[in-house]
C-alpha cells in the first residue's frame, strides 16, 4: 500500500479503474483492488457475515455516545481508535442471532473505584431501573475535586434491531460511598418497546472529575428481557 501527496494531486477517495484510495487521519492511501473476492454461502460463513454485521451496529452506535466514545478514547484502552477498540474488546462475544447482551458499553476497568450491584428493572407499569453504587472510600477522602456521576443506558429493541440511548445524571450525597438510585426510562424509549418483551439494557455507571476528566467507571453490565 502507497501513501498518495495530496499537495501533487489534490485530495482523492474512492475508486479509480483498478485503485482504491483510503484516507486515514491525515494519509491517504492507495491500493490495488483485486480482480475477484471469495464470498462463501456456506451456512458457517453467513452466520459470521450477520455476526459481524451486529458488532458493527452495536460499535457504532455506542461510539456515537460521547461519555462512551471519552472512555473508550482514554490511551489506557488498549487498541487504536476508539471505534476500533469497541470492536475489538467485543469480538469474541458476537453471534449471529442478536446483539449478544454479553456486548461490552465499556472496557473492563482496571480499578476499583466505583462498582455497580443490586442492579433490577420493573418493566411494567413503571419502568424504572434500580442500582445501587459504591465509591471506593479512600479515593474518597483523598478526593479534592468535584465529583460528578452519570449512568449510561444503551436499550436494545430486538424485534425492530434499533438501539436507544438515555444518560442520567447522579446525584451523589456527602459523607457516603454507598448509593442507591431508581430511575425512569425515559417515556420515548418506552413508546418503543412498550409490549416488547424482547429487549437488552446495556448500563454503566461513569465517574467524572473536574473538566469532566474520567475518574472511574463500573463494568458493563445488561439486564436481558425475554
Amino acid at each position: 500500500m502507497a501513501k498518495v501527496n495530496e499537495q501533487l494531486l489534490g485530495r482523492i477517495s474512492g475508486k479509480l479503474g483498478n485503485l482504491v484510495y483510503r484516507k486515514i487521519g491525515d494519509t491517504t492511501f492507495v491500493s490495488t483492488r483485486p480482480e475477484k473476492y471469495n464470498y462463501s454461502t456456506s451456512e458457517k460463513a453467513v452466520k459470521a457475515r450477520k455476526g459481524f454485521s451486529n458488532l458493527v451496529a452495536f460499535a457504532v452506535f455506542v461510539n456515537s455516545i460521547p461519555i462512551l466514545n471519552k472512555i473508550w478514547s482514554l490511551r489506557e484502552v488498549k487498541g487504536k481508535r476508539a471505534y476500533n477498540k469497541i470492536i475489538s474488546h467485543n469480538k469474541s462475544n458476537f453471534n449471529s442471532d442478536s446483539v449478544n447482551k454479553n456486548f461490552r458499553i465499556v472496557p473492563k476497568s482496571n480499578s476499583n473505584i466505583i462498582s455497580f450491584y443490586k442492579s433490577s428493572f420493573i418493566s411494567d407499569p413503571s419502568s424504572i431501573l434500580t442500582f445501587s453504587i459504591q465509591i471506593d472510600p479512600d479515593f474518597l477522602s483523598n478526593s479534592n475535586v468535584d465529583l460528578t456521576c452519570f449512568i449510561v443506558l444503551v436499550i436494545y429493541n430486538k424485534e425492530s434491531d434499533k438501539f436507544m440511548s438515555q444518560v442520567n445524571e447522579l446525584i451523589l450525597s456527602e459523607n457516603k460511598n454507598e448509593f442507591d438510585f431508581s430511575i425512569s426510562i425515559d417515556h420515548n424509549i418506552i413508546k418503543k418497546i412498550d409490549g416488547i418483551n424482547n429487549f437488552v439494557i446495556f448500563s454503566s455507571i461513569v465517574l467524572l472529575a473536574n473538566n469532566y476528566t474520567i475518574a472511574g467507571w463500573t463494568d458493563s453490565y445488561s439486564i436481558i428481557s425475554h
